[in-house]
C-alpha cells in the first residue's frame, strides 16, 4: 500500500515537473491576429533581354490564428504579350517569429481556370516572395492607421490598405 502511494507520489512529482519544463522552455507561441489588405503593384523585371511586367493585384489575409491566403490577380506582360494572372497561395502552420514576422507553410499554389500566365512568369515573381514552394516569411509592419508594408525575406514587396 505505501508502495503504490509513494509511486503515485513521484509519478504526480513528475508530471509536474515535466509541465512546468515545458511552460519555460516552449512557450506557446503568440497567436495570428487576422488582417485582410489588398495593393496594387506594378512591378517590372529584367529576365536576360526581355522584361516582364507585372501590374497585378495582392491582396494577403491571415485567418483562423495560423492559416492565410496570398492571391494575385492582374495582366502580365512578357515579350510584348499580355496575359491574364489569377493565383493563389494558401498557407498554414502560421507562426509569428518575431515583432513584425511570420513563418508559414505554403500548401499550395492554385491557378484560376482563367489565368493563361504561364507559370514560368508567374515564378519569376513568386522567388522575390519565397526562395521555395514550401515556405514564405512575410513581414507585416503597420505604418499608419490601415496601411502596412508588406515585406518578404528578400525586400519590401507592396504597400497594402486593410479592409
Amino acid at each position: 500500500m505505501i508502495v503504490i502511494k509513494k509511486s503515485k507520489f513521484y509519478l504526480a512529482t513528475f508530471v509536474i515537473l515535466a509541465s512546468v519544463a515545458a511552460f519555460l522552455f516552449f512557450p506557446a507561441r503568440e497567436a495570428i491576429e487576422p488582417l485582410k489588405c489588398k495593393a496594387f503593384a506594378r512591378v517590372k523585371m529584367d529576365i536576360g533581354q526581355d522584361q516582364l511586367i507585372f501590374s497585378v493585384i495582392e491582396s494577403v489575409q491571415f485567418y483562423d490564428k495560423n492559416k492565410g491566403i496570398i492571391q494575385y490577380e492582374g495582366d502580365v506582360t512578357s515579350a510584348g504579350k499580355s496575359t491574364y494572372l489569377a493565383r493563389t497561395v494558401y498557407l498554414s502552420h502560421g507562426v509569428k517569429t518575431d515583432k513584425n514576422t511570420y513563418l508559414f507553410t505554403v500548401d499550395k499554389v492554385t491557378a484560376s481556370p482563367l489565368s493563361n500566365t504561364p507559370d514560368s512568369d508567374f515564378n519569376q515573381m513568386w522567388l522575390e516572395n519565397s526562395g521555395d514552394n514550401a515556405s514564405i516569411d512575410i513581414g507585416v509592419k503597420k505604418i499608419r492607421d490601415q496601411a502596412y508594408v508588406i515585406s518578404s525575406t528578400y525586400s519590401p514587396q507592396f504597400v497594402c490598405a486593410a479592409y
